[in-house]
């Protein structure tokens, strides 16, 4: 990893804001080095992948995330009506 020549002190390593993710809340604070941001799936979708974790690293870029939020599909029972 390469550092970013404006992080050469770490402590003022700005990464910016985090990867915007459709249908993703995004919990934490700060944007410089060892920043932590965890994302979530909004109320209503359910989340695939394995990385909700996002770092900001050395050199003035965030980690990768791997979340995606599809939809829930709700099952309504069949039901018949006679008349």
């Amino acid at each position: 990893m390469k550092l970013n020549p404006t992080c050469q002190v770490l402590s003022r390593c700005d990464c910016g804001s985090p990867p915007e993710i459709a249908n993703t809340e995004v919990m934490g604070d700060g944007t410089t080095f060892g920043s932590l941001r965890l994302y979530t799936c909004e109320e209503g979708f359910t989340p695939s992948g394995n990385r909700d974790l996002s770092e900001c690293l050395a050199d003035g870029s965030w980690s990768t995330v791997n979340i995606q939020c599809t939809i829930e599909t709700t099952t309504y029972p069949y039901t018949t009506t006679t008349t």
